[in-house]
């Protein structure tokens, strides 16, 4: 017989077409060609389902290689969220279990090196002002002067160059080269209370600002120096330069109200804090 496919003779017998291979059934001895299919009965094609076992396991060893990973965070945050990829793919495959294990470790991984990462940041932010203040004080606490009067005592900066007039409790502190200046005066108000602390001061820093060339008030408010009650007036001029005037109201034996003035240029600030942290009243 010819094979139904490619026309051509066959052997009689022949399970197989000699030409084309086009596999053939007998009956009663003459062979009878037999169609093969890969649909299924409903006539509907047959799909291969491939099994992601193996991202299951990637997704399981990536998960642990991130644990320690994590100290480094962009590299444990890598990690996490490849095993959290690999992961999902592999959930319904035949290693489900190692897919389950390989997101949960994932999420902790991620979440880790997230938060390493935030707390990294905070720690170079913290320490780049920590420094800044360290660094600060190395320089104005250094080298330091003690300031002694019938008042009070306190220091400055060495640095600066002290005028002072012998038995008084008033000084002036000057850098060379710059405004730099602490001033500590000590005078006697008629009448004055705390109640008026505010209004004398006020009529004080005003004869101040007079003498600067655009000097102004920039902030005002009520305030202690040294445990005793203090009105704080901050200034400034159009050249740049800025203080803090703090009036404080206190019963010495050269007076009841001082005043500590502290002025700024050229970038240098020492600050009243300085003075006020070694002050004590005698």
């Amino acid at each position: 017989m010819l094979c139904p496919k490619c026309q051509q003779p066959t052997d009689s017998g022949a399970a197989y077409c000699g030409n084309c291979g086009y596999k053939l059934e007998q009956v009663s001895g003459t062979p009878v060609p037999v169609e093969t299919s890969t649909a299924t009965p409903s006539g509907y094609p047959v799909y291969v389902r491939h099994d992601h076992g193996n991202k299951a396991i990637a997704s399981l060893v990536l998960a642990v290689l991130g644990i320690p990973a994590c100290l480094i965070p962009i590299v444990g945050l890598v990690f996490g969220v490849l095993a959290l990829v690999f992961g999902t793919l592999s959930f319904r495959s035949s290693r489900k279990k190692f897919a389950v294990v390989g997101i949960a470790l994932g999420v902790v991984v991620v979440l880790g090196s997230l938060y390493l990462w935030m707390r990294n940041a905070q720690e170079l932010v913290n320490g780049g002002s920590t420094n800044q203040i360290t660094h600060q004080s190395a320089r104005v606490s250094g080298s330091l002067q003690t300031i002694h009067t019938p008042c009070y005592t306190t220091k400055i900066p060495a640095a600066m160059k002290v005028t002072r007039s012998a038995g008084s409790c008033t000084f002036l502190g000057t850098t060379t080269g710059s405004a730099e200046q602490e001033e500590v005066k000590v005078i006697q108000v008629p009448g004055l209370t705390l109640a008026n602390l505010a209004t004398a001061a006020r009529a004080d820093v005003s004869n101040v600002v007079g003498t600067i060339p655009g000097g102004s008030i920039t902030k005002q408010q009520s305030a202690t120096f040294a445990h005793s009650q203090a009105y704080e007036i901050s200034i400034k001029s159009t050249d740049g330069s800025a203080g803090t005037m703090s009036y404080v109201y206190d019963a010495t034996s050269q007076g009841n109200l001082v005043i500590v003035l502290h002025t700024q240029a050229s970038g240098t600030d020492y600050g009243l804090n300085l003075i006020e942290s070694h002050w004590s009243w005698l």
